[in-house]
C-alpha cells in the first residue's frame, strides 16, 4: 500500500501535498485523520522521528514533542530489540519484511507494554520513510498468557498427571483419554478415543459401570466412587478405583468426567491381611491359650481364643474392648501388668509371668508371655495367657502322692532290704502293687519310662518271680509294703 507524504509538527520537507481533487488527500486532511484515530501514529526516516500524533503519546506516556527527539528503536523493550533491529537491517538492505509486529516497550512511566505494529514505506520523490500505527495489545497477551498457563496447567493436570483419566460420552463412548491413563493399560490415547469405555472392564463388572454413568447423568453434579477390574491389552487383570462426575463440555454437551486409580496392590495386601487376620483368629480358637492386644496404657485392643477361654478370665470379653486393665482388675495386679506391657515395650524383649487371680470359682493361676510389636505407629504389645490351674492341681497332688509314698517306703526298708531292695525299688513296689503301668510310674515319679521299666525288671530280679502280679502278692505277703 502506498501511503500519501505527510508534513511532520515541524514540518517534514518544506514542501505542500498535491492539489486537492478527486482521489487526493490534502495533509492537512491526512493529518487530522491521523488525530482521531485510537492508535499511536508514527512517520520515521532513517534514525529519526518525523511525526507522532496524540494517541501516539497517550501509549507511550511521553508527550508528542519528546517523542519527536526520541528514535524509532528507543522505546523498545531489550527482548524485543534484536528481532526489530534485525528486521531494519533487511529493509535497509531492500530485502522484504513482515509489515506487521507485537513486541514490547518500556514506557516513560518505566512500565512494560505489549504494542501491535502495522508498517509501510512511504514511496515517492526519491524518499524512503516509514508510517506505522501502534495499538497497546497488554491485556490480549495477558489473557493469551494466561490461557497458555492453563494450558499448560491442564496439560501437567491432565496428560501428566500419573492418574487415569477419562472423558466419557453419554452413550459410553472415549472422548479423551490421557497419556498415563492409556499406557496403564497397554494402549496409546488413539486406540482407546472412540471406543466403548465398556471395552477395557472385564465382562462382569459392565453392567455395573453402565449402571453408574447413567446414575451420574441423571444426577449432574453429583460425585461417585466405585471399585472395579479392568483388562489391560496383554489380558492382565486389574483392580481400579474409579471417582466420577458428570458435567458440561465447552459446547455444554454432558459428559462423564472419571478419574481412576490402579489399585492392584492394594487389594492384595488387603486380601493378604484379611487372609493373615482369618488364619490368626482361626489359630487362636484352636489353642488353649488367650491372647491379648493391648497398647502401652494397658487398654484392650482385642481379644482372641475361644469363647469358653475367654470365658474363665472375664464374663463378657466383648465388653472389654477400649477400657484399661486397671478398669476391670484390682489395682495390685493390674499396676504389675501394666509394668509388664510397659516394660516390654521400652526393651523390645519378652516378659514372662505367673500369676493368680481370684474368680467366682475360686483361685485361677496363670503363666503368660508378653512381646512387643508395632501396628500403625502404635506400640503394642500381645498378652497370651495360659489357664494352668489344673496342672497346679496335679501338681500338688504328685507331690503329695510322692510323699505318702516315701513314707510308706521308709517302714518298710528295714523288710525290705533282706531281699535287697533299694529305696527307689520300695517306691515303684508300692506303684506295682497299686496297679500302676510303667507310664503312670514314670509320670508320678519324673522319670522315663524306660528308667520305671528298668526298676520293675530288677525287682521283679531281686524277688525271684517273673510277673508283676506275683511281685505284688509277694510284696503283700512278705509285708514289704505299707
Amino acid at each position: 500500500m502506498t501511503t500519501p507524504r505527510v508534513q511532520g509538527r515541524q514540518g517534514v520537507d518544506g514542501r505542500q501535498g498535491g492539489p486537492e481533487g478527486p482521489g487526493n488527500i490534502s495533509e492537512e486532511q491526512f493529518r487530522a485523520l491521523l488525530e482521531m484515530i485510537p492508535a499511536g501514529a508514527f512517520v520515521w526516516d532513517t534514525g529519526r522521528t518525523l511525526y507522532v500524533n496524540a494517541a501516539a503519546g497517550r501509549l507511550t506516556g511521553y508527550p508528542v514533542e519528546e517523542l519527536l527527539e526520541i528514535g524509532p528503536l528507543d522505546l523498545v523493550h531489550p527482548d524485543s530489540a534484536p528481532y526489530l533491529v534485525e528486521q531494519q537491517a533487511r529493509a535497509r538492505a531492500g530485502q522484504d519484511v513482515p509489515r506487521e509486529y507485537e513486541f514490547k516497550i518500556i514506557r516513560k512511566q518505566g512500565d512494560v507494554r505489549w504494542v501491535q505494529m502495522a508498517l509501510d514505506r512511504v514511496h515517492g520523490d526519491g524518499e524512503n520513510r516509514w508510517i506505522g500505527t501502534s495499538t497497546d495489545i497488554t491485556e490480549r497477551k495477558l489473557a493469551e498468557e494466561a490461557l497458555r498457563r492453563s494450558a499448560e496447567r491442564y496439560r501437567i493436570l491432565y496428560q501428566d498427571n500419573p492418574s487415569m483419566y477419562f472423558t466419557v460420552g453419554p452413550d459410553g463412548i472415549v472422548i479423551d483419554v490421557n497419556d498415563f491413563g492409556a499406557s496403564q493399560l497397554g494402549y496409546t490415547p488413539g486406540d482407546l478415543i472412540g471406543r466403548q469405555v465398556l471395552d477395557v472392564f472385564v465382562d462382569e463388572d459392565r453392567e455395573t459401570v453402565a449402571g453408574q454413568i447413567r446414575a451420574l447423568l441423571d444426577a449432574p453434579g453429583e460425585t461417585r466412587m466405585w471399585e472395579l477390574r479392568k483388562v489391560k491389552r496383554d489380558g492382565t487383570v486389574i483392580w481400579v478405583e474409579e471417582t466420577a462426575r458428570a458435567t458440561r463440555d465447552a459446547e455444554g454437551k454432558q459428559v462423564v468426567m472419571i478419574v481412576c486409580e490402579d489399585i492392584t496392590d492394594r487389594r492384595r495386601m488387603e486380601e493378604e491381611l484379611r487372609e493373615s487376620e482369618a488364619r490368626l483368629r482361626a489359630f487362636a480358637e484352636a489353642v488353649p491359650d488367650l491372647t491379648m492386644i493391648m497398647d502401652r496404657d494397658g487398654r484392650y485392643i482385642e481379644i482372641l481364643g475361644r469363647l469358653e477361654t475367654k470365658m474363665t478370665i472375664f464374663a463378657d470379653p466383648e465388653r472389654l474392648i477400649g477400657k484399661r486393665m486397671h478398669d476391670v482388675l484390682p489395682r495390685a495386679p493390674a499396676d504389675t501388668f501394666l509394668a509388664a506391657v510397659r516394660k516390654s515395650i521400652a526393651t523390645g524383649a519378652p516378659q514372662y509371668l505367673e500369676y493368680s487371680l481370684d474368680r467366682p470359682s475360686g483361685t485361677e493361676w496363670f503363666e503368660a508371655s508378653v512381646a512387643p510389636f508395632t501396628m500403625k505407629g502404635q506400640s503394642l504389645v500381645v498378652w497370651v495367657a495360659r489357664n494352668t490351674t489344673e496342672r497346679k492341681r496335679l501338681e500338688r497332688e504328685l507331690v503329695e502322692l510322692r510323699e505318702e509314698l516315701e513314707q510308706k517306703a521308709e517302714l518298710v526298708a528295714e523288710r525290705g532290704s533282706a531281699y535287697g531292695l533299694s529305696f527307689r525299688e520300695l517306691t515303684v513296689l508300692q506303684l506295682v502293687v497299686d496297679g500302676r503301668s510303667d507310664k503312670e510310674v514314670a509320670a508320678i515319679l519324673g522319670i522315663t519310662r524306660m528308667t520305671a521299666s528298668k526298676h520293675v525288671a530288677r525287682i521283679l530280679r531281686k524277688l525271684r518271680v517273673n510277673s508283676r502280679t506275683a511281685a505284688g502278692v509277694m510284696a503283700v505277703r512278705e509285708r514289704l509294703i505299707a
